[in-house]
C-alpha cells in the first residue's frame, strides 16, 4: 500500500460492519433473550433422560436455579428445589390443545368429589378416567397434578352470568394448586393459544411433595392476607380478625390481564369483585345525548373515562351492594310502602316468593307503617334521611353502573359473589357501603360532560374565527 494516500488506505478497508458483525434489530435481541431460558429448559430435558444421581452438577444447579425463578417457589429451601427437581416431568402442548378442565368426576362417592374439588385436576390426558381411587367404599388419598408453564401461552376460560371470560397465562405461572383449584367454577379450563411446554408435578397430599406444595400455597396465601391487610387504599378489613383475614385471603383467585381487555361491562350482571395488585384500569360510563354530526349522522352518546384504578384500589363492589349512585334518598326516592317492602325483604335476605301469607301479611303492615313515618321524617328534615346499615349482602345483585378495562398488563384477585356475601359483614360491611356512597351519579357525569362538550365546542369557534380573519 506504498504510495497510497492515508484517505485512499482507510477507503481500501473492508466496511465496518463486516469487521464488527452486523448489529442485531431490537427484536433479533430479544429473541436471543428469549432463547436463554429456553436453551436451559432444553438441556434440563435432555438431561431427564438419566436419573437424577447422574445428571451433572451443572445441569443439577441449572434445574434448580430455573425452578427457584418460578414465583410460587420463590421462598423454597434448595433440598425442596431438589424434590421438585427430581419428581418433574417435562411436557410439550400443542396449540388449541386443552391442557386442563374442571370437572366432577363420575362416582356417586360424596367424599371423592369432595377431594377433587379441593385440588384434584381433571387434564386432558385423564378425561375419561377418575384420578380419584375409592376402595371398599372409602376414597384413597388422591393424587393431584400442579403445572408450571414454561414456554408458550395459555389461555384460562372462566364461565360467568354473562358469557365466557378469558385470561392470559404467561411463562413461570403456576396452575392446579388446590387453593386456586377449588376457587374456579366448574368448566374452567386452560387452553394452549401456540405451541407450549410445561413441568408437571404429581402431588399426593400425605408425601413429601405434599407437604412441599402445601408451604407453597400457605405462603401465597400469607401474601394475599397482607396484601388485604396494608395494601389496600381503602382499609375495610383493618378491624378484621386475623384467622378470617386468612379465611378471605384463600378466597382470592389471582388473574391476569392483558392490556385494553375489558373486565367489566357496563349494564351486565354482576358476580365478583376485584382488587388491584399489579398496573392500572379504567372506569368509563356511557354518556347518553343526541347529536347531528357535520355528516348527517347523529351520534347517540359516547364512553367518558371516569376513573383510573391502580394498586390497592377495589372495584365491583357497588352492584353487588345493590347500591345505585344514581338514586340519592332525599333527591329522587319516594318514601312509599314498596320502597321499604323492598328494604325490608332485602334486610331478611329474602323475596316474596319465599314468604306464607302471614309473613306477607306481617310484611306488609311494617311497610306500610314505615312507610308512613319517613314520609313525614322527609318533610320535616327537607327530604334527607339516613338508613341503618345493613348486615348482609343482598342475595341478588344490581347490574353494572360502569365499564372497567386495562390500561396496562395487570394482576387482579378475583373475589366471588358468595364469598363476598361470607366476608362482607357487620362493620366490614358498613365500611364498604359508606366508601360505596362516594360515586357520582350520572347526573353528575352528565353534567360534566357537557361543560367539556360546551368548552371545545367554544374553542373549535375560536380557532375556525382566526383561520376565516
Amino acid at each position: 500500500m506504498e504510495g497510497q494516500t492515508v484517505a485512499s488506505q482507510v477507503a481500501a478497508l473492508p466496511p465496518l460492519s463486516k469487521l464488527l458483525g452486523t448489529p442485531l434489530s431490537s427484536d433479533a435481541r430479544r429473541s436471543v433473550a428469549e432463547e436463554v431460558p429456553k436453551s436451559n429448559w432444553k438441556r434440563i430435558e435432555e438431561s431427564m433422560n438419566a436419573d437424577f444421581v447422574y445428571r451433572s452438577d451443572t445441569i443439577i444447579q441449572t434445574t434448580l436455579s430455573q425452578l427457584k425463578e418460578v414465583p410460587f417457589f420463590s421462598e423454597l429451601s434448595k433440598d425442596e428445589l431438589i424434590l421438585l427437581a427430581r419428581e418433574m416431568e417435562l411436557v410439550h402442548g400443542k396449540t388449541s390443545e386443552v391442557l386442563v378442565i374442571k370437572e366432577l368426576p363420575k362416582t356417586d362417592d360424596l367424599d371423592a368429589a369432595e377431594d377433587f374439588s379441593k385440588g384434584t385436576i381433571l387434564s386432558s390426558e385423564m378425561v375419561g378416567s377418575s384420578p380419584v381411587d375409592v376402595k371398599d367404599g372409602k376414597t384413597t388419598d388422591p393424587n393431584y397434578t400442579v403445572i408450571i408453564l414454561v414456554e408458550g401461552k395459555l389461555l384460562l376460560e372462566l364461565p360467568s352470568v354473562n358469557g365466557k371470560q378469558h385470561f392470559p397465562v404467561i411463562p413461570l405461572d403456576c396452575i392446579g394448586y388446590a387453593a386456586q383449584w377449588r376457587l374456579l367454577p366448574e368448566r374452567a379450563r386452560y387452553i394452549g393459544t401456540e405451541q407450549f411446554t410445561y413441568i408437571k408435578f404429581r402431588v399426593s397430599h400425605n408425601s413429601p411433595m405434599g407437604r412441599v406444595f402445601s408451604k407453597c400455597e400457605e405462603l401465597q396465601i400469607n401474601r394475599q392476607r397482607e396484601f388485604l391487610r396494608h395494601s389496600l387504599n381503602v382499609k375495610v378489613f383493618d378491624k378484621m380478625p386475623d384467622s378470617t383475614l386468612s379465611d378471605l385471603a384463600t378466597a382470592l383467585l389471582p388473574i391476569r390481564l392483558r392490556s385494553n381487555q375489558i373486565l367489566v361491562e357496563e349494564g351486565t350482571e354482576a358476580d365478583v369483585m376485584y382488587f388491584v395488585v399489579k398496573g392500572s384500569l379504567c372506569v368509563t360510563r356511557l354518556i347518553e345525548y343526541s347529536e347531528k354530526k357535520p355528516n348527517g349522522r347523529q351520534k347517540e352518546g359516547e364512553v367518558m373515562d371516569i376513573a383510573t384504578l391502580s394498586v390497592g384500589d377495589m372495584f365491583g363492589e357497588l352492584a353487588l351492594l345493590g347500591h345505585n349512585p344514581d338514586v340519592r334518598p332525599g333527591e329522587n326516592v319516594q318514601w312509599s310502602a314498596d320502597y321499604w317492602r323492598t328494604k325490608l325483604l332485602a334486610s331478611l335476605n329474602t323475596d316474596d316468593n319465599d314468604l306464607d301469607q302471614s309473613q306477607k301479611d306481617f310484611v306488609d303492615m311494617i311497610s306500610k307503617g314505615k312507610s308512613a313515618v319517613t314520609e313525614g321524617s322527609a318533610a320535616n328534615s327537607g327530604g334527607h334521611l339516613t338508613t341503618a346499615p345493613s348486615q348482609r349482602l343482598p342475595k341478588h345483585s344490581a347490574l353494572r353502573k360502569a365499564s372497567v378495562f386495562s390500561k396496562t398488563p395487570c394482576i387482579v384477585y378475583r373475589l366471588g359473589y358468595e364469598d363476598c356475601r361470607t366476608y362482607f359483614t357487620g362493620a366490614t360491611l358498613t365500611r364498604l357501603e359508606e366508601f360505596s356512597k362516594g360515586y357520582p351519579s350520572y347526573n353528575d357525569l352528565f353534567q360534566e360532560y357537557s361543560k367539556k362538550m360546551e368548552w371545545n365546542h367554544y374553542k373549535r369557534g375560536v380557532v375556525e374565527e382566526v383561520l376565516e380573519k
